[in-house]
């Protein structure tokens, strides 16, 4: 938000400069209430009004003076009587009160004033934090060249290999703002949020942490000093998932006050690494034969340097069946959801193991058909889609990651995958906000039929907004120069090729 400085000049002819947030709008325009009617009041007779009288339906707003500098303008003169109180100020009599001249309406006035200074758009700002740092920022690295050499350093100086799982330290910012503790946020708002919660979610929020703890992804701190490291408030997200019914997300945007810094402030975002998301749909439907997995918790499966992992601490019940018990304290012994770098080191292991073997041709496919955790692919032949399948396997198994529910338009690939234990168990796969269905091999979009007047929330109306912007042009172009043709474009069903 700019700052900038203007004059006011008071009735005895005095100025002074004033410093001033500038915004485009401060208010929609406001109904003019003071009228010719007020003149006749005997007790506001001769005086020089601040707003003086005029015709106008309404005016707006162009300083609004708040309330730790409102008593710095108003004076100490004050007159009364049957209408609105008068109280002088430098720049005349300001007048507050009911107008009293027995006319009613049935019209009422809402106002809602948000000041953002940390942005012009606050839509924009939330619907960046729903991104969680999956969103590429173009502006911090703006060459390929300058992408490659961030990448390689970040690899050479920030990644080791431990047995058959890679470790990462945190891409800090040089000379960022100390970073403080957190703990009082934290244990207000994580108090807070699990009174909120219902029942049955708190029991899946602590199977969901002693899972996690068990799999060694978090550790217990003992005898914890909350003078030392970082602590994250955290609430859960709801999935249409089997296997993960909730995920924990942790809030690395939380400040403690208004001048400290946040975790995700003292991290560098890292350079865009993540492939495009339109080039992945085209390549998967650009062969005969398509496939779709996804990394089981991928972020996870990255263990954090232990030095770092103090900067990670959460809190959690000791008891979920009683909310009020005492927190236990956790930290994270692996990259956690949450972190505006996260995604980053993600894709910078993934494409360092990737291009560890520049002979693998399924490396090289695989590298570029990875958008953060899920792998869409497609093969020319039913054979090299089984290899394809076994080899992504391995390569990914020998960094730690596990590649599960896989489907396929193959009936190879789906009866290899069932024999593994890997098979998605229904044929509909949520494919980059889309449903592709394995067994017709059609690519369909959900109904919209949420109605605007329905929505009652930020989430829900980012949902209802993010569920119309699918673009089927990008399709129709692609196919369509290369001689493919449309069995069926109707209202809900795409199919991309005549197998």
């Amino acid at each position: 938000m700019k700052k900038g400085t203007f004059d006011l000049h008071t009735l005895s002819g005095d100025k002074a400069e004033i410093e001033a947030l500038l915004i485009p709008e401060i208010s929609t325009g406001l109904k003019n209430h003071v009228d010719s009617h007020l003149l006749t009041l005997p007790y506001l007779k001769g005086l020089r009004l601040a707003h003086p009288v005029s015709n106008d339906a309404c005016y707006d707003i162009d300083i609004l003076i708040g309330a730790d500098y409102y008593w710095s303008f108003v004076g100490n003169e004050i007159i009364r009587g049957q209408g609105p109180t008068a109280v002088d100020s430098p720049f005349g009599y300001l007048l507050s009160g009911p107008k009293q001249n027995g006319k009613s309406t049935a019209a009422a006035n809402v106002l809602h004033v948000m000041i953002d200074t940390l942005s012009d758009n606050a839509i924009t700002t939330y619907w960046d934090l729903e991104s969680i740092g999956i969103k590429d920022d173009t502006t911090q690295c703006n060459t390929t060249l300058s992408r490659e050499a961030e990448f390689e350093s970040y690899r050479d100086t920030h990644l080791r290999r431990e047995n058959n799982h890679f470790v990462a330290k945190l891409p800090w910012k040089p000379n960022h703002d100390p970073l403080p503790t957190n703990f009082h946020v934290a244990n207000n708002r994580t108090r807070a949020m699990i009174r909120r919660l219902p029942a049955d979610i708190v029991n899946i929020y602590h199977k969901v942490i002693t899972d996690q703890e068990k799999q060694g992804f978090i550790e217990r701190v003992e005898n914890d000093n909350t003078e030392f490291g970082h602590y994250l408030p955290h609430r859960h997200v709801k999935k249409d998932s089997t296997t993960t019914p909730i995920r924990i997300v942790y809030d690395c945007s939380c400040k403690g006050n208004n001048t400290s810094p946040s975790l995700n402030d003292c991290l560098m975002t890292g350079p865009p690494l993540l492939n495009d998301l339109t080039s992945i749909l085209l390549r998967f439907r650009a062969n005969p034969i398509a496939l779709t997995s996804d990394i089981e918790k991928a972020f996870l499966q990255i263990r954090l340097e232990p030095y770092e992992r103090k900067f990670t601490k959460f809190l959690w019940l000791s008891d979920p069946n009683d909310v009020d018990s005492e927190f236990v304290t956790y930290q994270f012994k692996s990259v956690l959801f949450g972190a505006v770098c996260s995604p980053f080191i993600l894709n910078a292991v993934i494409k360092t193991q990737m291009e560890a073997d520049p002979e693998n041709q399924t490396a090289a496919d695989l590298k570029q058909d990875i958008y953060v955790d899920d792998v869409i692919s497609g093969c020319p032949t039913e054979s090299e889609a089984v290899q394809y399948y076994e080899e992504s396997n391995k390569l990914m198994d020998s960094s730690g990651f596990n590649l599960r529910s896989w489907s396929s338009n193959s009936d190879a690939v789906r009866k290899l995958a069932e024999k593994d234990n890997k098979l998605k168990s229904t044929p509909c796969v949520g494919t980059l906000g889309m449903q592709w269905d394995s067994e017709k091999d059609t690519l369909t979009y959900k109904d919209i039929n949420t109605s605007p007047d329905l929505l009652t929330t930020k989430g829900e109306v980012v949902s209802h907004t993010a569920s119309c912007m699918i673009r089927w042009d990008y399709y129709r172009q692609y196919m369509s120069k290369r001689n493919y043709s449309f069995r069926t474009f109707g209202s809900q069903t795409y199919t991309g090729m005549n197998l």
